[in-house]
């Protein structure tokens, strides 16, 4: 087989115009056991291919094409896949991580469409999206001699689609027993794909989705999946994100659809063995009919042998003698009937227990009858006189006899009946068992729905309180802005007032300061009698002879300044120590007048650079 797989390969190899691979050459010469090489690795020999123990639960009895690892071209992939269209020699493939892609997939179950041989296929890390996830459920559709499919490290859950398709063949694939989906970026939408599909599915008994995004959705539909399907016994959802009660109520369907394959066994191997008991039954029944048939044509012929005999002593007695011969041998050939029919009760007896009552009952038939033949050999000596009670004894022993037949074909009866009772009463009890194993099944299930429905209320309500004290927060957030909004406004409200009345003060500062400039000068010395020189409103300057009040515009002049002098001198008495910067600045000026030696009592600008520095400290503290 393996050098037709050889030649063949070639042949398709030259056609398409493709060099073949050499590891495919290594192992269609030399076919490696059913073992795979390490996942990823190339073999080197045929040998290092057949010596390398199985990863993934492969049998060592199956024998198995490895592309694991490895990168065939498209058209060395064509040719092999014309080759295994039609082998009948490989179980399983093994391609994981051999670059296929969707182009490669396609390729892959187009070719072992119609391979009735293969058992298992991996497919696992060839980066299979969409159009791979199509081609693959079309393969599904079709082959139903597959019994595992490895799918690990693909990317089939990227697309709806793909896991519709997918699901929908398994709904009418009836040989898949095993399909390991892990890490193929599963959402909720495909996970349910995949449990609509398998709700109708008779044949997968294990699913490994882990690590894959279904959520509470994907979760919720694998445990309703469980109210349909009785023959997955193992589902694997680590890593998808599901709720601890939905773990659970998957495994607990696990767990009853493994009950139900024991059940349904037991009552397989109970109902083969009540077949086999109503066989044995049945031939152990015919047995005895041909042995009771037996028994009658023995006494019937025995029957005719004592009429000839009496017909004979009734036409004479010289021939009595001769008659009582032919009657000893008779009763000697009725003795060894007897022993042939204890030897065969006994036989009875050994093949069936339910007989022993009918036995020994033919038994004492047997006995009744030798004594009634011992009785009739002691009269049959007296023939002479007791022809006529041994004619009324053989007639009493023929009814006998019937009436012994027409005990036993009412035992046989009665046997039937009770035979027929049994096996009606354990069908009733099989019936009876089913269903109360339903019924609890459905008590069990609806508590489960109940417990469901309560945690759902519960997050229901916590998602009420959750929202009720994200109200209340965002209501107090708002207060609190508004009150803090206030507060702000109340904080710049004064701020502003104490600037105003800081500038109002500066203000006043520099307009005294700006009128200590206006009118004050400084005294130059060096001018005879000491005199100050002052300017008058009018920007003149000059001595005091320039302002004497001989003329007429000195006396004016003369006259204001004495105003003046008046209106200050009596400001500054009504207004006394608590006066305002600018009668200080005035009360200075004055003074400054009076001569050199006091202009220094008052300094209005060093006031004024106070104040600015204190406004300016406020402004950084405000």
């Amino acid at each position: 087989m393996p050098e037709s797989i050889l030649s063949a390969f070639l042949n398709e190899c030259r056609l398409a115009g493709a060099q073949p691979p050499a590891f495919l050459l290594e192992q269609f010469e030399a076919p490696a056991s059913p073992t795979r090489s390490s996942r990823g690795s190339r073999p080197s020999s045929p040998s290092s291919a057949t010596k390398r123990l199985a990863e993934d639960g492969y049998e060592p009895m199956e024998p198995a094409l490895t592309v694991s690892g490895q990168s065939v071209d498209k058209k060395s992939l064509r040719a092999l896949g014309k080759v295994l269209d039609v082998d009948m020699y490989f179980r399983a493939l093994l391609m994981a991580d051999a670059f296929l892609g969707d182009d490669g997939a396609i390729i892959v179950c187009k070719a072992i469409k119609g391979n009735t041989f293969l058992r298992r296929l991996d497919l696992r890390g060839n980066n299979i999206q969409l159009d791979g996830g199509m081609a693959i459920a079309s393969f599904l559709k079709v082959n139903h001699s597959l019994q595992e499919l490895l799918l690990e490290w693909n990317s089939l859950g990227l697309w709806d689609d793909a896991m519709a398709a997918i699901g929908d063949a398994l709904a009418i694939n009836s040989g898949l027993v095993k399909l390991d989906l892990r890490n193929n970026k599963i959402g909720p939408t495909g996970i349910e794909h995949l449990a609509a599909g398998l709700k109708s599915n008779r044949t997968l008994t294990h699913l490994d989705v882990r690590w894959n995004n279904g959520g509470w959705l994907g979760g919720k539909s694998l445990a309703d999946l469980f109210q349909w399907n009785s023959t997955l016994v193992q589902v694997e959802v680590v890593g998808n994100d599901i709720a601890e009660p939905v773990l659970r109520t998957i495994a607990l369907g696990c767990e009853r659809n493994v009950r139900q394959a024991r059940d349904a066994r037991s009552a397989h191997r109970l109902h083969d063995t009540l077949t086999g008991i109503h066989a044995q039954h049945g031939e152990a029944l015919d047995k005895l009919r041909g042995e009771l048939a037996a028994r009658d044509a023995e006494s019937a012929r025995l029957a005719r042998k004592l009429t000839a005999a009496q017909e004979e002593v009734a036409v004479t007695d010289t021939a009595r003698l001769a008659l009582e011969a032919k009657l000893h041998k008779v009763t000697a050939d009725r003795d060894d009937k007897a022993r042939a029919l204890d030897d065969t009760l006994k036989l009875m007896a050994a093949a069936n227990d339910q007989a022993a009552v009918t036995e020994r009952t033919l038994r004492k038939s047997v006995l009744d009858w030798q004594a009634k033949a011992l009785d009739l050999e002691a009269k049959h000596q007296l023939v002479a006189t007791q022809l006529a009670q041994a004619q009324r004894d053989m007639a009493d022993m023929t009814k006998d006899i019937d009436r012994r037949k027409e005990r036993e074909r009412r035992m046989i009866a009665e046997h039937d009946a009770e035979l027929e009772d049994r096996d009606r009463l354990a069908q009733d009890r099989l019936t009876a068992l089913e269903k109360a194993k339903d019924q609890e099944m459905a008590k069990q299930m609806a508590t489960l729905h109940k417990r469901i429905a309560d945690l759902e209320g519960d997050v229901a309500a916590r998602d009420r309180d959750m929202e009720d004290l994200r109200t209340r927060h965002e209501t107090r957030k708002r207060a609190m802005a508004g009150q803090w909004a206030e507060h702000e406004q109340q904080m710049r409200r004064e701020e502003e007032g104490k600037r105003k009345q800081l500038e109002a003060e500066l203000h006043t500062v520099r307009t005294g300061a700006r009128r200590a400039r206006g009118r004050v000068r400084p005294v130059r010395s060096g001018r005879a009698g000491g005199q100050p020189r002052c300017r008058g409103h009018n920007g003149a300057s000059g001595s005091r002879e320039a302002h004497a009040p001989g003329t007429a515009g000195g006396a004016q002049r003369a006259a204001g300044r004495s105003a003046r002098r008046d209106g200050r001198g009596a400001h500054a008495t009504r207004a006394g120590d608590g006066a305002a910067p600018h009668n200080r600045v005035r009360t200075g000026r004055r003074h400054a007048r009076q001569g050199p030696a006091q202009s220094g009592a008052a300094r209005p600008g060093a006031r004024a650079r106070a104040a600015a520095r204190r406004h300016q400290a406020a402004r950084r503290r405000g």
